[in-house]
């Protein structure tokens, strides 16, 4: 009781609805699936007319069909298009790291942070959460911010947080001696940062979890053999969450391990070559309809054995994003240089180049002063990620993956310590 309180606080004090989200979710996840599609599509419609009257960028839209599939591009490039005009509400200002190397930008409303939030809890629940026990945050900044009112919140949802950079054997050390004093009943965090947690727990074989009930892996591809470490370290279930919030995504793993995609917070579809396309039907002040997320999904048409009638994610391709990993060995996530770069819109897309003793940081931009840009962000960058040689470039081109996807890091290194193994 004194757990659910704190959560209807929390919605007091930030003016969302988490809780109301929260128990929606728990009656809308055994509903038949021609309830859920009507219910989806009922929310649908009311958001296109409101889009076709009020936001710029589609006045001339008729059909919902016709809308055009976003990238993050076409939305930088029309930014003020897709406000909701005149705005009847308070909006939220979010940044992504941007898992294809482009910061982006975008405004959501409480109902959509609220049906977020939901969805989030809703995973730890899966593990046999109950509202108010602990949980550790093993993330960074695109998880967890650290301005007062983040801090209060954290605070009221009885949520620590545990810096997934750097990660070394002092720090894990120390983490792995919180989660036990503080008797935390759920772990949530970076797949890989997790992941290294778990290698270096099963190498000292020492610590022992008794309250935990089980950890939630968020960011980055959850393969097999990271799962498998990572119940043997922390001696629970594994659970895997996947969210991409500027679309209005969210997925849980439930009990039988199979992945369900909560298909009354967006529309979503996938297009001829597999990636998922969504609409968040929460946010109704910066409306962005058909967002191409750039996540490869593929989906079952079979029911899961829990009952409910969400629908299953068969398999997850291209979600994992890559670290790097300095000279003292210590691991920073791609989303440190995600979140630095994100607020310079001079910044159109980056890539970040790693060997043994040097990095190079190849920013895109009308912009070709590699001064101006060194001396802004080079100081940022070693204050926390220690390397022998800072390079900043402009404009070359990208080093791409095989199929031709952006990476955001690359790693050279002629000898490279093991940070993640699939």
């Amino acid at each position: 009781m004194l757990g659910k309180f704190s959560f209807y606080l929390i919605d007091l004090l930030r003016g969302t609805s988490i809780m109301k989200a929260l128990k929606e979710l728990h009656v809308h996840q055994y509903l038949p699936k021609n309830e859920l599609d009507a219910i989806r599509q009922e929310r649908l419609d009311k958001l296109f007319d409101l889009a076709t009257h009020a936001v710029p960028f589609y006045k001339n839209c008729r059909s919902y069909e016709e809308a055009p599939v976003l990238s993050k591009a076409a939305v930088m490039e029309r930014y003020n298009e897709f406000f909701v005009t005149p705005s009847k509400k308070k909006l939220s200002k979010k940044t992504t790291g941007g898992s294809t190397g482009v910061p982006f930008a975008y405004y959501t409303t409480k109902e959509s942070v609220s049906y977020m939030w939901a969805s989030i809890i809703f995973s730890w629940e899966m593990s046999g959460y109950k509202p108010g026990e602990k949980v550790m945050f093993l993330a960074g900044t695109s998880l967890y911010k650290n301005d007062w009112k983040h801090k209060l919140f954290y605070k009221l949802l009885n949520v620590d947080v545990l810096y997934a950079s750097p990660l070394n054997d002092e720090t894990m050390n120390q983490y792995a001696g919180a989660i036990k004093n503080q008797k935390a009943s759920v772990v949530y965090g970076y797949a890989y940062a997790i992941n290294t947690m778990a290698e270096y727990l099963n190498r000292v074989n020492k610590h022992q979890f008794p309250d935990l009930k089980g950890v939630v892996c968020t960011a980055e591809l959850l393969t097999d053999s990271a799962r498998a470490k990572i119940e043997k370290a922390f001696g629970v279930p594994v659970f895997d969450q996947y969210g991409c919030n500027e679309g209005g995504i969210s997925a849980f793993e439930c009990e039988h391990k199979t992945k369900h995609l909560i298909s009354t917070r967006a529309m979503y579809e996938t297009n001829a070559n597999g990636w998922l396309i969504s609409t968040d039907l929460f946010n109704d002040g910066f409306v962005m309809l058909k967002y191409n997320t750039t996540d490869l999904l593929v989906f079952s048409d079979k029911q899961c054995s829990c009952k409910r009638s969400y629908p299953v994610i068969k398999e997850m391709i291209g979600r994992t994003n890559d670290v790097v990993v300095d000279m003292d060995n210590k691991v920073f996530h791609a989303s440190f240089f995600g979140i630095t770069l994100s607020k310079d819109s001079s910044i159109h897309q980056y890539q970040v180049t790693f060997d043994n003793d040097s990095l190079v940081l190849n920013i895109h931009s009308e912009e070709h002063n590699e001064q101006h840009f060194g001396d802004i962000y080079i100081p940022k960058i070693r204050e926390h990620v220690r390397f022998g040689n800072y390079t900043v470039v402009m404009n070359r081109p990208f080093e791409k993956t095989p199929n031709g996807k952006h990476k955001e890091v690359v790693d050279k290194r002629k000898v490279k310590t093991k940070v993640y193994t699939e």
